[in-house]
C-alpha cells in the first residue's frame, strides 16, 4: 500500500469501517511511514475537537432512519456525522466541508456512489482500492532498459501481474519473446501440487498487451495460475527481451521469409508478493438451451477480481451426414447493456479459450466482480464446425494443370503436380474471398505399399473484421488487429521415396475442412444464486 492509498483510507480507519484485510494493510503502512502516521494523528485531533466544541443542533431520529435506509450498512459514515444528535454551529462549517470532501475521496464511498449511478470505473483501479490487489513499485534496470511491475491482483482463478517495459534511450520498443520465456524460478514452491518435474512453462497462461500512450513504453499483463497458498512470493527472472519492429520495418518484411527478431540480453530479477482474494460462485441451475441444433448447458459462474469463468457443457450433434459442431461457446456476457468480452478480445476468432475440468468446459471473460448479476445474459457471435467426408483424388502426372476440384460446397485448385526421380511435389491453392467461411482444408497423400516421407508447407493470410489483410510478425502486432482470423491459402506437399524407386502415382486424400460461421444468439439467464465464497469481514 502506498501513501496515497493509505490517506484515502484514514477516515474509515479511524471509524473502524474497514474490513480486516484493509485494516491490516493500513496498520502495516502506518507502522513504517511517519508521514502518514502524523496525518492520522492530525485527523484524529480534528475529529475530537469537532465533536467536543460544536454546538449541538438536534436532528430527529426520523430523518436519521430515512437516511439509513438509503445507504448500505458499510457506508454509515454519513450517519455518524448526523447521529450523535450532533449539530453544527456556523463556526464548524469549514470542518463539515472537510468531512464531505473526505467522504467523496474515500474509495469505499466513491465506489458506492458509482454503483448507484451510471458512472463507469476502471476495474483494476477499483480492485486495488478495495483491497483485492496491490500497487507495486518494483523496478529493475539493465542495458538501458527498465522493467517495472506496477500492480498485482490474485484470486482463486488466476494471478495477474501488470508491467511496463521502457527503453530509456527512447529508440526502441521491447517486449518478452513469449509467455514460455517468462521464468518463475521458484515455481515448484508456489505451485507444489500443480507442477511435477520441469513444467515451468505451464505456470504462465496468457500474456496480454495493454494500451500505452508513451511511445517507448510497452505495457502488458501476465496471467499465471492461481497460487496454491493464501500468500506467496513469485521470483521472476528475465535474461533477454526482443526488439519489436517499427512500422517501416514491418512494411519491408517478406512474408515468405518471416521476420527475425533482435534480442537484447540483460538481467532483470523480481520478488513479487502475492495475496490471494476469495471468489464468488453462482449456480446457474443447469439451464439448457438449443443453439444451432446443439444442447448448451449453463452450469456455474465463478467470479473473481481477476476474471469471470463460466462452466458449461455442450452436447454436439451432427447437423448433416458430413457436418458437425466442435466449438460452441459464448463470446461475451452482458449485464444489462454492458458487454464483457474475453480478457483478450482478439482471441474471439479462430479458437476458443475453453478448458475441460470435471466433465465441464470452462471459458473466461473479463471480471464482473463489482457488478450486479441480476440481469445476466450470454452472447454467441460465432461457432466452429467441421465437415468430415473422406474423398480420394488420383494424382495423374499426365493431367493438365491447374486443375479445379469440387469438394462438398467448396472448390480449390491443384496448381502443380511434378515428379522428379524419387520425389513428388503437389501444390494446391485455396484463394481467399470476402464470403469465405472455412479456415483450412485437411489434406494428406497416399501411396500404397511404399516407404514414403511427406513434408508440408502452408501459407496463411490474416484478415481483420473489416476485410483488411495482415502479416503475422509477433503476438504483439496481433493484439492490434480487430478480431483476426487465419485462412490457409496455399498447401505444398513434398513426397520423397526411401526405397530408391521413382514415384509414379499417388492419391490426394481430403478428410474435411474447418470453418467458423457467424451467429447472433443472446441467452438470458433465468435463475442465478450465489452458492459460496462470502467475503471475510
Amino acid at each position: 500500500m502506498n501513501c496515497e492509498q493509505c490517506r484515502n483510507y484514514l477516515l474509515d480507519y479511524l471509524d473502524k469501517e474497514l474490513i480486516k484485510k484493509e485494516y491490516h494493510q493500513v496498520t502495516m503502512h502506518l507502522n513504517q511511514c511517519t508521514t502518514c502516521q502524523e496525518e492520522l494523528d492530525e485527523l484524529s485531533n480534528t475529529v475530537n475537537d469537532f465533536r467536543s466544541e460544536s454546538k449541538l443542533v438536534e436532528v430527529s431520529d426520523n430523518i436519521i432512519s430515512r437516511v439509513e435506509t438509503q445507504i448500505p450498512k458499510e457506508k454509515q459514515l454519513v450517519k455518524q456525522t448526523l447521529s450523535l444528535k450532533h449539530t453544527l454551529g456556523i463556526s464548524s462549517l469549514a470542518v463539515i466541508s472537510s468531512f464531505i470532501i473526505a467522504l467523496f475521496t474515500s474509495p469505499g464511498f466513491y465506489y458506492w456512489f458509482v454503483d448507484i449511478t451510471p458512472m463507469s470505473y476502471d476495474h483494476v483501479e477499483r480492485a486495488i482500492a478495495e483491497g483485492y490487489g496491490e500497487e507495486l513499485h518494483l523496478v529493475e534496470e539493465d542495458n538501458d532498459i527498465r522493467i517495472s511491475f506496477t500492480k498485482v491482483i490474485a484470486d482463486e482463478l488466476a494471478t495477474h501481474l501488470y508491467y511496463e517495459i521502457e527503453d530509456l534511450s527512447k529508440e526502441q520498443l521491447y517486449t518478452f519473446q513469449n509467455i514460455y520465456h517468462i521464468n518463475v524460478t521458484n515455481g515448484e514452491d508456489v505451485w507444489p501440487d500443480s507442477l511435477s518435474g520441469n513444467q515451468q512453462q505451464y505456470v504462465s497462461q496468457s500474456h496480454d498487451y495493454l494500451p500505452s500512450d508513451e511511445e517507448y513504453i510497452q505495457k502488458g499483463r501476465i496471467e499465471f495460475m492461481p497460487i496454491e497458498d493464501s500468500q506467496a512470493e513469485l521470483e521472476l527472472m528475465f535474461d533477454s527481451l526482443i526488439e519489436l519492429p517499427d512500422d517501416n520495418e514491418l512494411n519491408e518484411v517478406d512474408p515468405s521469409q518471416g521476420y527475425s527478431f533482435e534480442q537484447t540480453a540483460g538481467n532483470w530479477s523480481f520478488k513479487i508478493p502475492v495475496a490471494k482474494s476469495p471468489i464468488k460462485e453462482y449456480d446457474l441451475f443447469d439451464q439448457t438451451e438449443e443453439i444451432e441444433g446443439n444442447d448448451f448447458t449453463f452450469r456455474k459462474l465463478s467470479v473473481g477480481p481477476t476474471k469471470t469463468v463460466l462452466a458449461f457443457r455442450q452436447n454436439m450433434i451432427k447437423t448433416s451426414d458430413s457436418m458437425h459442431y466442435h466449438g460452441l461457446a459464448p463470446t461475451a456476457l452482458y449485464i444489462d447493456d454492458k458487454r464483457f468480452d474475453y480478457p483478450n478480445p482478439n482471441s474471439r476468432y479462430g479458437y476458443l479459450h475453453a478448458q475441460f475440468q470435471d466433465s465441464f468446459e470452462r471459458i473466461a471473460f473479463e471480471s464482473v466482480y463489482f457488478e450486479n448479476l441480476n440481469d445476466l445474459s450470454f452472447q454467441f457471435d460465432f461457432a466452429s464446425r467441421s465437415a468430415n467426408k473422406r474423398t480420394e483424388i488420383d494424382l495423374d502426372v499426365d493431367q493438365s494443370y491447374p486443375y479445379e476440384v469440387d469438394y462438398l460446397d467448396l472448390s480449390f485448385t491443384i496448381e502443380e503436380l511434378s515428379i522428379e526421380d524419387e520425389s513428388m511435389t503437389v501444390i494446391i491453392e485455396d484463394k481467399y474471398y470476402p464470403e469465405r467461411t472455412h479456415e483450412s482444408i485437411h489434406f494428406s497423400t497416399l501411396i500404397e505399399y511404399r516407404n514414403i516421407e511427406t513434408s508440408h508447407h502452408q501459407e496463411t493470410v490474416i484478415m481483420d473484421e473489416h476485410g483488411n489483410e495482415h502479416e503475422f510478425i509477433h503476438e504483439y502486432h496481433m493484439n492490434m488487429i480487430d478480431n483476426p482470423r487465419f485462412f490457409t491459402t496455399k498447401y505444398e506437399m513434398l513426397l520423397e521415396a526411401n526405397d530408391g524407386e521413382k514415384i509414379e502415382d499417388s492419391q490426394l486424400i481430403i478428410d474435411g475442412y474447418n470453418e467458423t460461421i457467424p451467429l447472433d444468439y443472446q441467452i438470458a439467464i433465468e435463475r442465478i444464486e450465489e452458492i459460496s465464497h462470502e467475503r471475510d469481514d
